[in-house]
């Protein structure tokens, strides 16, 4: 802690140090559904994107703050304002996201800085320290996206590809010379390890509720919770005619299972999931006709709970089907982030500050 407020302390410049913390929190803001542990894509994803998101952000760090501790300090702003927004969060009823362990990662980029001059370590500095300081951590913190065993290797290669893409669009090509030579050619082995699983497309992003549309009642919710297993009992107002569905969803995952009507607009089922985790539980009931009616609880598996509790009846969106003008509007929105990426990666190259 005594080297932290040093740390924290050294130089002033209080603002430049907030600034810092600010840039640091945006490259971190695409992965807040995974520290939220409500991913909408496979957890392979997790620490590449932040990873990426960290050697953007320290790229831009080191330009405009020529403190030694620059990025640590930016860390520290990041985990001080997680700390504080999370009893906050508990306070009102709400779930709270984790605290991520930024802090280790940005003090080995910044020890790391003083032994490597060339930018093109961070491309394997950064996806190892990501790897070493979250890894551990995940499957303690409460509400985070952990990452399998199995995951390891295709998260650690595209990790490396992403920060590699980074440092090339900010630095450009490494300078000659044998260790710049020995980086350059690992990190571009690893991105061409990395293409196979880029071509994997992560698929579209199916948040597990698009929209709960037109409110049709309500239903009273009892769920059990046992380790993989969920049992629920729910009663919806009005009432609804069979047939009826269970279906839970996590991370692009979807599975389902009957419902079984017990009278009085009872109906029971259960399922078993694959994996621990903030599930998303749904009862559908479809009428005689073509309408259909929904309700949804989250649950957390991998413990031992019961919960009830009254939640919405509604009437769920017809999905919008993706055509031509949607599809051209979707290249050409990414590829406007992109050119906006590269400006700000680039931004600041010709004028380095110097250091304090």
């Amino acid at each position: 802690m005594t080297l932290l407020r040093a740390i924290a302390a050294e130089g002033g410049g209080g603002s430049m140090m907030l600034g810092s913390g600010l840039v640091l929190a945006a490259s971190l803001a695409p992965v807040m559904e995974y520290e939220s542990d409500v991913p909408q894509y496979s957890a392979v994803w997790f620490l590449p994107a932040a990873g990426t998101g960290i050697t953007l952000a320290r790229v831009l760090i080191r330009r405009f703050d020529p403190h030694p501790w620059a990025v640590t300090r930016a860390a520290l702003v990041v985990t001080a304002v997680r700390l504080a927004v999370i009893p906050v969060l508990a306070g009102l009823g709400y779930s709270t996201p984790i605290v991520p362990p930024v802090l280790l990662v940005a003090l080995a980029v910044d020890l790391a800085r003083g032994r490597n001059s060339s930018p093109w370590w961070l491309a394997l500095i950064v996806p190892l320290a990501v790897h070493a300081a979250y890894l551990p951590l995940l499957p303690v913190l409460p509400h985070g996206t952990t990452v399998d065993a199995h995951q390891f290797v295709p998260s650690l290669l595209v990790s490396l590809g992403g920060s590699a893409l980074v440092i090339l669009a900010a630095e450009g090509l490494p300078r000659p010379g044998p260790s710049g030579i020995r980086t350059a050619g690992l990190t571009v082995v690893a991105l061409a390890l990395s293409l196979p699983l880029l071509s994997l497309s992560a698929g579209r992003a199916a948040a597990h509720d698009p929209g709960q549309g037109t409110e049709a009642g309500e239903a009273h919710w009892r769920t059990s919770v046992q380790g993989s297993r969920i049992d629920v009992r729910v009663t919806p107002e009005p009432g609804a005619s069979d047939p009826a569905t269970l279906v839970v969803r996590r991370a692009g995952q979807e599975l389902s299972a009957p419902l079984k009507s017990f009278g009085n607009s009872v109906y029971r089922g259960n399922i078993t999931v694959p994996e621990s985790g903030r599930w998303f539980v749904y009862a559908t009931f479809r009428d005689t006709g073509t309408s259909t009616t929904e309700t949804w609880i989250p649950v957390e598996t991998g413990s031992s709970q019961v919960l009830q509790e009254t939640r919405p009846l509604y009437v769920p969106p017809a999905p919008q089907k993706d055509g031509a003008g949607r599809t051209t509007a979707g290249f050409a929105l990414y590829g406007l982030s992109a050119v906006i990426l590269l400006a700000v990666a680039r931004s600041g190259r010709r004028n380095p500050l110097p250091q304090a």
